[in-house]
This record gives C-alpha cells, sequence and structure tokens, in this order.
C-alpha cells in the first residue's frame, strides 16, 4: 500500500515563515499556522508566487530560487536531479510550486516536488482566494469579539441598574421634563444622520481614489504603489481601500510585488 499524500495547504509565504516551528527530537516536522480558526500541522505547501532571485551552481548540482507573494518571501532549493525543474526560470516569472517544508539554520524553505511557470493571472486569482479565507477567519475572530464585548456591557448594565433602582427609592420622584425628552428623542436620529453622511462621504472618496488611479494606469503601463502612493493627495488608508477593490473587481493586478498594471 502507498503512504498517503500529506495535504498541500495553501497560504500566505508569511504563514510559513512566521509561524510556530514543530521540533521533534531536534528534527523538523512542519510548521503550526491557523487554518480556519484551527490549529494545524502544515510540512505540504502550494504556493503561487512571483521568482525575484534565481541562483545556481551546476558543478555541484545545487540551485535555488527566491519567491515572493507580497506578504513575504522564501527559498526554493533544488538538489541533485530536481536542479532541471528550475532550468527554464527567470526571476519575473510566476510559478506555481508544490512542496515540503523544510528548515536548515534556521531558515524555512521548500523542496519542490512540482514547479511549473503559471500566467500572472493566477497569482491575483490566489491573492483573492486567500483574502477571502483569511479575511472570513478574521470576521470570525471580529464576531466572538463583539459577542464578548456585548456581554460585557449587559454585565455593566445589569449592574448600573441595579445601583440606579436603589438611589431612585431614596430620592424624591421629579416629573419629566416634556421638552427634554423630546430632545433626547431626536439625538438617535440626529446621529444616524451623520453616519449616513459620513459613509456617503467614503463611498464618493473611494470612487474619486479609483478613477484616478485607472487614469494614472492608462497613462503608464505600470505603476510602483509606493510611488501611486506620494502621487495621490488623499490618506493612505483610503488610497489602500480603493487600490483592493480594484484587484477584487479584476480591474488592476500586481504584476510582480509593489507594481501593479491595468488587466
Amino acid at each position: 500500500m502507498q503512504p498517503i499524500r500529506k495535504t498541500a495547504y495553501k497560504l500566505w509565504i508569511s504563514n510559513i515563515v512566521n509561524a510556530e516551528p514543530i521540533m521533534d527530537i531536534g528534527k523538523f516536522k512542519g510548521v503550526t499556522t491557523i487554518i480556519n480558526q484551527n490549529k494545524v500541522q502544515v510540512n505540504r505547501v502550494n504556493i503561487i508566487a512571483n521568482v525575484i532571485d534565481v541562483f545556481k551552481i551546476e558543478e555541484k548540482q545545487y540551485g535555488s530560487i527566491t519567491l515572493d507573494d507580497s506578504s513575504a518571501s522564501i527559498r526554493v532549493k533544488f538538489f541533485n536531479q530536481d536542479i532541471d525543474k528550475m532550468k527554464d526560470i527567470n526571476i519575473g516569472d510566476t510559478i506555481m510550486v508544490i512542496g515540503q517544508l523544510r528548515m536548515f539554520n534556521d531558515e524555512i524553505y521548500i523542496t519542490p516536488e512540482i514547479v511549473r511557470k503559471v500566467d500572472a493571472i493566477w497569482l491575483l486569482a490566489r491573492k483573492l482566494e486567500l483574502e477571502k479565507i483569511f479575511k472570513l477567519k478574521a470576521e470570525q475572530q471580529a464576531t466572538s469579539q463583539i459577542t464578548q464585548t456585548q456581554e460585557e456591557n449587559t454585565n455593566i448594565m445589569a449592574s448600573n441598574n441595579t445601583e440606579n433602582n436603589v438611589i431612585k427609592s431614596n430620592a424624591t420622584i421629579t416629573k419629566p421634563n416634556a421638552e427634554t425628552d423630546q430632545t433626547n428623542e431626536l439625538l438617535p436620529n440626529e446621529t444616524s444622520n451623520e453616519n449616513d453622511d459620513n459613509v456617503e462621504d467614503k463611498t464618493i472618496t473611494t470612487a474619486i481614489i479609483k478613477q484616478k488611479i485607472v487614469d494614472a494606469l492608462k497613462q503608464n503601463e505600470e505603476i510602483e504603489i509606493d510611488k501611486l502612493m506620494l502621487s495621490l493627495q488623499h490618506n493612505h488608508e483610503d488610497i489602500k481601500k480603493a487600490l483592493d477593490e480594484l484587484i477584487e473587481d479584476a480591474v488592476v493586478y500586481e504584476s510582480r510585488p509593489g507594481v501593479i498594471k491595468l488587466m
């Protein structure tokens, strides 16, 4: 019977290099990372990223390529006959690598089983896939925190109500001021209107920034994101939000780390 091949997990590179290594009697067994709110032991991965460096020593049958997916970078190392897998790989290529995780001198790297060139659009697709997975995880964590905060607030309100009841029982009851009540009734609606205006303003701002980014890309084949941030006279968070929406809508894509182009 053939051994069951372990799952090759789709992850950000940062999920690998920043994860906790698993050691067993001094031997590296993989990394521990969080997937769908569960701790998972990962020792086989499926990565799509851009090649930012290529190194090869033919006579020693050793080579390596460095991958970057905009979250972090990691090396893929080739030994002996595996060096043939990197013969057509060049800096700037987008590739998919499936392989095992290894560690040497505190550096986690990948030993490849499959190395294949892919179109740059696959990097965008993988980013959207991972953003959806880890956004869901973040939303679940946020929901848990909100629930906890609501429970704490309920306990505080219950405690305050008890104290107020004690105070009222020892105080003279006064007639409510009708004018004050009417004023207080207006406050929630006024706050609601202010919030609606803020949301509308942010939506308009995002639309303006998105148009500016598209116009800039029509004049230039590609633009570095850092230079774009400096050239647009808007809050960096607003620019990032607009850029994320353009990427999600497949209007632009990251052709290589830190550089965007029109689709």
